[in-house]
């Protein structure tokens, strides 16, 4: 598990509607499911995840389809943001929310159930 902090939107997933700025920092939860892109040090440079859903088919991109309790995924306002992971009782930065492409047709058929995103290797 990762907890990724930003100052971006918060809502429901499934209600594209309900998403509003809180402008303050918010922190969820989400599981990296593919780590690619370029390798520096020896080490591939991006880390992804899906916004899961158990319930609606077609939204578990890669990794496990089971949804964190608080699930997340960094948005517009979170570019920059740290995503963290909790090892031996002591926390560390892994990644820089770097984006993602919103995918249109995914978000009119299940709201941001389903879409990657990816954050900049640390």
């Amino acid at each position: 598990m990762v907890i990724g902090v930003g100052f971006g939107a918060i809502g429901k997933a499934g209600k594209p509607d309900s998403i509003s700025f809180l402008n303050q920092k918010i922190a969820d939860e989400n599981v990296i499911d593919r780590i690619s892109g370029s390798n520096c040090g020896g080490n591939k440079t991006i880390l992804s995840c899906d916004f899961d859903s158990e319930s609606i088919k077609g939204c578990n991109k890669m990794g496990s389809s089971i949804p964190m309790p608080l699930e997340y995924l960094c948005a517009g306002g979170d570019s920059g943001g740290g995503l963290f992971k909790l090892v031996v009782g002591q926390w560390y930065l892994v990644g820089i929310c770097s984006g993602g492409k919103t995918d249109i047709k995914q978000l009119n058929k299940t709201g941001y159930y389903g879409q990657i995103i990816n954050w900049t290797r640390i």
